[in-house]
């Protein structure tokens, strides 16, 4: 797919902004929305690129565009996969990130105050201000943006992918099916100079407070102080499950026993079988232990 963005008669002056964007999130095509956002920015006298991610070495496509064109911005266009694959990609320089939320989940956009509607989104991307955000940094080699976590949902994710499914109501329906299969792991926690031990069916760390679902995991959650949370959702009785959701959706999951957090900036987990990981909604594969880090302001982003 492929959007003619540059003209021949544009003033190459003006600022030069890559777009990314991801042409299957959230089940919607994102030809004609590309389109619209071009010629918004081009009233606001500013050129594009358009790149239309392809999931085939997209990283190293985003940096050849970044090397080639040095643009002033890089607008990731997509859910929470999309911008933390941006985000990765200009963490080492000083190019700010914008975001057009447009995906299944676009929980980072909603912590960030970023609209889902295009025309409101569009006015943040020119009149917002570019603040600091941090970056978490998982076993020296995954990034999180937003939120990531072990169990419950990262294999609600998996089996979403599996379907081959978009939209928020397939999602819905995979969360249904994987609140009647809760698997405990058990976990080993080194934070803050303490060890805990505890079992559990999710084990997350959060850079903000809510996933795109609207379930508020770490009430009060900045994306930008330095720290992550911790947040450990204990075995869950399945007369319980009722009440564990109403009150995620509610914003007051810290009234439920399930849930413990802890607010570091540094944690090691080791597990005692290997449980399915996932960082702003992309699957990372197995794994025994977790090293979690929080690289402070890594990047700026427009919001």
């Amino acid at each position: 797919m492929k959007v003619d963005s540059q003209l021949p008669t544009e003033d190459i002056s003006m600022p030069m902004w890559l777009l990314v964007i991801n042409p299957i999130s959230g089940g919607r095509r994102k030809a004609d929305m590309t389109e619209k956002i071009i010629q918004f920015l081009k009233v606001h006298h500013i050129r594009t690129h358009a790149f239309f991610l392809s999931g085939f070495q997209d990283s190293g496509h985003i940096r050849h565009w970044i090397n080639s064109l040095a643009p002033d911005r890089v607008v990731a266009i997509g859910g929470d996969g999309t911008a933390n694959l941006v985000a990765q990609c200009i963490r080492q320089t000083n190019i700010p990130m914008g975001i057009i939320p447009a995906g299944s989940a676009n929980g980072l956009a909603l912590d960030l105050g970023i609209p889902r509607d295009l025309d409101q989104a569009l006015e943040v991307l020119i009149r917002g201000q570019d603040k600091p955000l941090d970056m978490l940094v998982l076993n020296d080699k995954f990034y999180s943006l937003h939120l990531s976590d072990a169990g419950l949902n990262a294999n609600l994710i998996w089996r979403f992918e599996q379907s081959g499914q978009r939209g928020s109501w397939s999602y819905f329906k995979e969360m249904i099916r994987g609140l009647v299969r809760i698997n405990s792991f058990a976990v080993r926690l080194y934070c803050n100079g303490k060890h805990y031990r505890s079992r559990a069916v999710m084990l997350a760390f959060a850079n903000g407070s809510r996933y795109g679902s609207g379930a508020v995991l770490n009430p009060g959650g900045q994306p930008d102080d330095g720290k992550f949370e911790v947040c450990l959702i204990r075995s869950v009785k399945w007369y319980r499950i009722p009440a564990l959701a109403w009150h995620l959706f509610r914003g007051n999951v810290h009234a439920t026993p399930e849930l413990k957090t802890w607010s570091t900036d540094y944690a090691y987990i080791r597990l005692k079988r290997k449980v399915l990981l996932q960082a702003d909604g992309e699957i990372l594969g197995h794994h025994n232990h977790i090293e979690v880090k929080v690289e402070h302001d890594a990047l700026r982003c427009r919001r």
